[in-house]
């Protein structure tokens, strides 16, 4: 019975995590074929990933106030409506600032919404590195596919194809939400008052949510600006685009050793060596002057990118007992992200290419003080062991 639970967990998480999170992969398609419909030049055209990557964010950060106040079946189908309804809203949108509009309502009512909850619900797995590396895996397949075929079949649907998979994926979460339980309480409490698990201190949350926003600092801060540092070495914009797909692709490769790995090794050495691979590829990837090199080492970095964040959102949710920290944890990525770009675009600007390494090594090292400190306080508030 435990198992069917647990797997039920893990299968509605994971349609939720894809629903919610595949945006972030496939908006270079969303944003071409809104180009080609609105004729919207590039300056304008940023303000609608800037809306709804926000608006899921401010989802994220609402999460402790509704978590536990209403069911979690009917927040799922809230989210899935939502959803649901925006992406086909999107299509038949009139003009571009009624796009904008759109987006940023289905970002914050529809697909934020799902992507808090699908951090709750993989965080309540037995197996939560298992569990966000299936999640993980499977929505890095589904943009994948999104991207490659996106041309084609928007030639054949004579629309927006990337939009049309987000609604069937929406559809999905809404009859996913009747294998979860339709009272307020966590899914998965009982499996976890069995199993006698401690309380921990609220202090033990926030101190995880700031490690996945060093984390996200030093990782995201470096891949926002990949393009340009590609650039600065003469790689030409077709070499430069094949090498960042690859690099997104590799991801997939971090979520299965993930996976495969478990908990095997603890939740820290994973993430130390995943950083120290990544501060390397940094180092090397900003004098790369060929494609293969380039290629390589964006792909080194996304799968330590992929595997490292899988390890430290399960610690986070180790540490939830309520949900109410893992929620965060897309708000406090989108954070992370935001500000490594903010200070590595200023460092670069001021100092050049070359300071990329140090700022993107500066956070990672950052990250190892927090997990640190993170073990040390979770050893000591729950007598457990930690590696």
């Amino acid at each position: 019975m435990r198992r069917v639970k647990d797997a039920n967990l893990v299968l509605v998480g994971t349609v939720l995590y894809c629903t919610g999170g595949v945006v972030f992969y496939v908006i270079p398609a969303i944003l071409a074929n809104v180009s080609r419909v609105y004729d919207v030049p590039s300056a304008k055209l940023g303000l609608l990933p800037a809306l709804e990557l926000a608006a899921i964010a401010f989802a994220s950060l609402t999460g402790p106030f509704w978590i536990g106040r209403f069911s979690w079946r009917l927040l799922i189908r809230v989210g899935a409506i939502a959803s649901l309804l925006g992406q086909v809203a999107s299509l038949a949108a009139p003009s571009y600032i009624a796009l904008l509009g759109i987006r940023a309502a289905t970002g914050a009512l529809g697909e934020g919404l799902l992507l808090a909850l699908s951090y709750s619900l993989l965080g309540r797995s037995q197996n939560m590195e298992r569990a966000f590396g299936i999640a993980y895996a499977a929505s890095v397949v589904i943009s994948m596919i999104c991207l490659y075929a996106a041309p084609a079949l928007d030639q054949m649907l004579r629309t927006d194809s990337v939009l049309v998979v987000v609604a069937l994926l929406s559809a999905a979460a809404l009859l996913a939400s009747f294998f979860v339980p339709a009272d307020r309480k966590d899914p998965s409490a009982q499996v976890q008052q069995q199993a006698g698990v401690p309380p921990p201190r609220r202090g033990l949350g926030a101190l995880a949510l700031l490690t996945q926003v060093a984390w996200f600092a030093g990782a995201g801060g470096f891949w926002s600006f990949t393009e340009q540092l590609a650039a600065q070495n003469a790689l030409a914009a077709a070499e430069i685009a094949q090498a960042m797909a690859l690099g997104t692709g590799a991801a997939l490769l971090g979520a299965i050793i993930a996976s495969a790995l478990d908990g095997r090794f603890g939740r820290t050495w994973p993430t130390v060596v995943s950083a120290l691979v990544m501060a390397v590829s940094v180092y090397v990837f900003i004098s790369a002057s060929r494609f293969v090199g380039a290629a390589i080492e964006l792909a080194l970095f996304n799968v330590c990118w992929a595997t490292g964040t899988i390890y430290l959102t399960a610690a986070a949710c180790a540490v939830d007992n309520d949900g109410k920290v893992a929620v965060l944890v897309p708000a406090a990525q989108t954070l992370g992200m935001s500000i490594g770009s903010a200070i590595l675009g200023r460092a670069i600007q001021d100092f050049g290419a070359s300071a990329t390494p140090w700022i993107t090594t500066a956070f990672l090292a950052a990250t190892f003080v927090l997990i640190a400190g993170f073990n040390g306080l979770l050893a000591r508030n729950l007598r457990v062991k930690v590696a």
